[in-house]
């Protein structure tokens, strides 16, 4: 067997255990940027193009509307709903960027929309279709722990038409050190990620998390964002094999049953 060949099958055979790079992340160029922060920075009072509801967590007359970022956490509000990529305890100082864009790329929400449907495929396609995506990413995030190291690269996608709401994470790099985050379950940075398939134990971003994943591609994750989902859709074959039926009846006799009026 030749050498290329051999390692053609090893590449497939261990194809899981390769992560991510950024080429994978959702990336509009028409995109409308909310807000960009650098080391430590943080941005307030952005203001969402549609209200958000049915979110898990919050009460059944909640929406978000407003957004504010700051390294490694997304909050949307009013009330607050952190969703970070990378917690921290509030004395660390970070270095790195982080970005909020909005997006009604079509390409874009069909791509999400594949990707909701391949961990969820019992679901509407019409009912989440998604019409609105914020795209929040993380580029070379790290706490300033007294030297330069490579940080998170990471982007969290929301999928949103305002009544459904999922989350695609595509993580290419974690940067990880126990010593650097607090465990605590219940402090501001860790409301929600508790939630995620991809945390470790407090919330952080777990060191594995860019070759592990919930969908069978290593460093993607999908996520439920919704307090309610919708039902499943309703089989409409009854109906067709009626309306068939009835128009096969006034061609061959031209006398219809009564019920046949609904498909005339």
């Amino acid at each position: 067997m030749s050498v290329f060949l051999k390692l053609f099958l090893i590449f497939c055979i261990s194809g899981s255990s390769f992560s991510l790079d950024r080429d994978d992340f959702y990336q509009d160029p028409s995109a409308t940027t909310l807000a960009a922060v650098s080391d430590d920075g943080s941005a307030s009072g952005l203001s969402l193009p549609l209200t958000i509801t049915n979110i898990k967590g919050l009460p059944n007359d909640s929406v978000l509307a407003e957004a504010a970022i700051r390294p490694g956490l997304l909050s949307l509000s009013p009330p607050t709903y952190n969703i970070g990529l990378q917690r921290r305890p509030t004395f660390t100082t970070f270095y790195g960027r982080s970005t909020l864009k909005i997006s009604e790329n079509v390409s874009l929400r069909n791509r999400a929309l594949n990707d909701i449907k391949a961990k969820f495929p019992a679901l509407n396609k019409d009912t989440i279709y998604p019409t609105h995506l914020l795209l929040f990413e993380v580029d070379n995030l790290f706490p300033h722990v007294g030297t330069i190291v490579a940080g998170t690269i990471a982007q969290l996608v929301l999928a949103t038409n305002g009544r459904y709401t999922f989350g695609i994470v595509l993580i290419v790099r974690v940067y990880f050190d126990s010593l650097s985050y607090t465990g605590s379950y219940n402090d501001d940075y860790s409301q929600l990620l508790v939630e995620y398939p991809f945390a470790a134990n407090g919330g952080y971003l777990s060191s594995s998390a860019a070759t592990e994943s919930n969908v069978d591609t290593p460093g993607k994750y999908i996520i439920d964002f919704n307090d309610a989902l919708p039902p499943p859709p309703v089989c409409q074959c009854k109906k067709r094999l009626e309306a068939l039926a009835c128009h096969t009846m006034k061609q061959m006799s031209g006398n219809i049953p009564s019920f046949c009026s609904q498909y005339m």
